[in-house]
């Protein structure tokens, strides 16, 4: 029996299709105010109640990941492109397209 986490799942995934990754999680209460804290996921999700609170999103680009986290809030507070200083907080990981981590918004 072998045991993974999210992160070194996404680590492996990252690696195997040759794409960039973010690990992202957020408390499912939220509502609404995930999309100020992680705007980008309002396309990928339009009704707030059905995001979980635990994705792994893909990017073909390391240019297109950056953006993302650039907009996503954490504890660390807002960005220099998301100004949002609500309650919503959004913890992301990036990965780059081998499997090395790389950074995280705490």
């Amino acid at each position: 029996m072998e045991a993974f986490s999210i992160v070194e799942l996404m680590e492996s995934h990252a690696k195997n299709i040759n794409k960039w990754c973010m690990y992202i999680h957020t408390k499912l209460e939220d509502g609404e105010e995930i999309y100020k804290a992680a705007p980008y996921l309002k396309e990928l999700y339009p009704d707030a109640l059905m995001i979980p609170n635990k994705l792994v999103l893909t990017f073909d680009t390391e240019k297109e990941m950056d953006s993302c986290f650039n907009l996503t809030v954490g504890d660390n507070g807002p960005t220099k492109h998301n100004s949002y200083i609500g309650n919503c907080k959004v913890y992301a990981l990036t990965c780059s397209n081998t499997g090395e981590l790389l950074d995280e918004n705490t």
